[in-house]
């Protein structure tokens, strides 16, 4: 028997993953076009809200996944905090005058 809640936790967490690493190889392509570094690539990636977005799914998959209550509150506290400043850094950004 298939264990279906089992295949969607796992899964979760793989999507969150594959969008983070699809995000960091962008950033790491465009980085290296202009002929930028490693660094420029970290900066470029952390500042990226789908990036966090993606670690965060990453983190909801893997909280739904553990059986440990502590283990789960602290992947859910992580995916928020994410969350949070995805939130934050979208809040904070100066508005279009022109729309």
């Amino acid at each position: 028997m298939i264990d279906w809640w089992n295949v969607f936790t796992h899964a979760l967490w793989i999507i969150g993953l594959a969008i983070a690493l699809a995000v960091f190889g962008y950033s790491d392509w465009t980085t290296f076009r202009r002929g930028e570094g490693f660094l420029a690539t970290l900066k470029h990636s952390v500042q990226e809200p789908v990036l966090l977005l993606g670690l965060a799914v990453t983190c909801l998959g893997a909280g739904l996944g553990v059986d440990v209550w502590w283990r789960r509150i602290l992947w859910f506290l992580l995916a928020a905090g994410f969350v949070i400043i995805v939130a934050h850094t979208y809040l904070s950004r100066p508005k279009d005058p022109s729309s």
